[in-house]
């Protein structure tokens, strides 16, 4: 199969000829898990990234259980080869235990909450500096010194 365009680069006929590419060349047509909610499949891929670790979980719902996915790196992550042959890895796999589609979740964070900076430090110029100091030493910047800054993972996140 060529390599996919974005819709927008492209005008009507050559949306339309890819389109007819994709939906003669993939299971796109033929298998339903396409347009189903990955959380709805039989066979899932759970991957929570906590900050430090890649950690994946593979759930198989005809059998109700839980069991470590093949092993999951951040080099994998960002190296398109290592991702394919894990997406082959784990495709072989769901096809051993009779599937034929596989639901990826990625967990991004257990809860989400923001905290004012201290007003000394509202300098948008050293907001690499800011970062840093979020990440190791959050007390230092936080306006809010009830917050527990050891219990959490810090970040800024700059917004108007």
């Amino acid at each position: 199969m060529a390599t996919l365009e974005h819709p927008a680069s492209l005008n009507a006929f050559q949306q339309f000829r890819q389109a007819c590419s994709v939906l003669k060349e993939t299971s796109r047509a033929t298998l339903p898990a396409w347009y189903q909610e990955a959380l709805d499949l039989d066979f899932q891929l759970h991957i929570r990234i906590d900050g430090l670790t890649v950690r994946p979980f593979f759930y198989n719902r005809p059998a109700n259980e839980w069991s470590d996915s093949p092993p999951l790196t951040e080099d994998a992550i960002n190296d398109e080869e290592k991702i394919l042959e894990y997406a082959y890895e784990l495709l072989k796999k769901v096809k051993e235990l009779k599937g034929s589609s596989v639901g990826v979740i990625l967990h991004v964070a257990d809860e989400f909450a923001t905290a004012e900076l201290n007003p000394e430090l509202d300098n948008p110029a050293a907001l690499s500096d800011l970062r840093d100091t979020a990440f190791n030493n959050p007390a230092e910047i936080l306006d809010d010194s009830s917050v527990p800054p050891d219990q959490a993972s810090w970040r800024v996140m700059p917004y108007p």
